[in-house]
């Protein structure tokens, strides 16, 4: 399953999937800390569920390792 931008971001009008807006995504894609997208075409850019997945996945584990060494 894949997911498209305006799924994930957020803005002031609509909670997407992460609250965060689409041009903090685009930041941490190109900082490397977000999975890349996928690109289906010219005006066709998505994300593939299981890569979010496990991005959540490991920010969830990091912040629990960081309680453990407070």
């Amino acid at each position: 399953k894949v997911i498209r931008l305006h799924q994930l971001a957020s803005n002031k009008h609509r909670v997407g999937i992460l609250p965060i807006s689409r041009v903090t995504i685009w930041r941490l894609v190109r900082a490397g800390k977000f999975p890349r997208p996928i690109r289906l075409g010219d005006n066709a850019t998505c994300w593939l569920e299981e890569d979010i997945r496990q991005y959540l996945a490991s920010l969830k584990s990091q912040t629990a390792a960081q309680s453990l060494t407070s």
